[in-house]
């Protein structure tokens, strides 16, 4: 144990206790594991059916302390945390994406500014880095008219995310596609994306989030 060890531990993000240097104690991972969430989604965009996986359901009050911890914190470690958590899924579940290109859903410039980071970008840069055989791409950013999701009905959000993203550039885009963000309520704004993606040549695409949370 170092100097710097002994004076200045790591704590548990979620509980303050000190912990190892991942940042989350064996407890609060405990937490999180039991939180697990038990199924994965589809969402439908045109004839394809896109199956979308979250490591854990929302409702849960450690999971929720995560995710906000995660829109305000820029911490490597969380996220090399999760990255492993995600390579689980992939390389159980969804070998076929293991060279995928990793990409995730852009949050609006108003929150960029508030943050100044994009918590979804760092889960799919981490993700891919994870994976080794995987490449991390930009491919969308959000339109300027567009609100925060979070914020609307179930109603409103389908009528928010339609032309809700475009692409960065007008390269070719890659065959196989993993898109990542931190929560999933409607799926509207993971539709908004994929079907922006396969309109411009992806062909396989997987859902990866977070959390989950109930339908409004």
């Amino acid at each position: 144990m170092s100097f710097f060890d002994i004076f200045y531990p790591t704590k548990c993000i979620l509980c303050g206790k000190i912990t190892n240097d991942k940042g989350i104690c064996e407890s609060c991972g405990d937490q999180l594991n039991g939180a697990a969430a038990l199924s994965h989604r589809i969402i439908t965009v045109g004839k394809l059916e896109i199956p979308c996986y979250s490591l854990y359901e929302y409702k849960n009050a450690t999971v929720k302390k995560l995710v906000v911890y995660l829109k305000k914190h820029n911490n490597k470690k969380i996220y090399e945390y999760l990255a492993q958590k995600f390579c689980c899924i992939i390389q159980k579940d969804l070998n076929q994406f293991n060279n995928a290109c990793v990409t995730f859903v852009p949050r609006t410039k108003s929150s960029l500014q508030t943050n100044g980071f994009d918590q979804a970008e760092l889960l799919a840069k981490e993700t891919a880095k994870a994976l080794k055989s995987a490449s991390f791409q930009k491919l969308l950013r959000r339109k300027s008219h567009t609100s925060e999701q979070k914020f609307l009905s179930r109603q409103e959000r389908e009528k928010n995310a339609k032309n809700m993203v475009t692409l960065r550039s007008k390269n070719a885009l890659p065959k196989s596609v993993i898109l990542m963000d931190d929560v999933i309520t409607t799926g509207s704004t993971a539709k908004a994306c994929v079907n922006e993606l396969v309109q411009n040549g992806t062909e396989n695409i997987v859902c990866l989030f977070i959390s989950e949370t109930a339908l409004r």
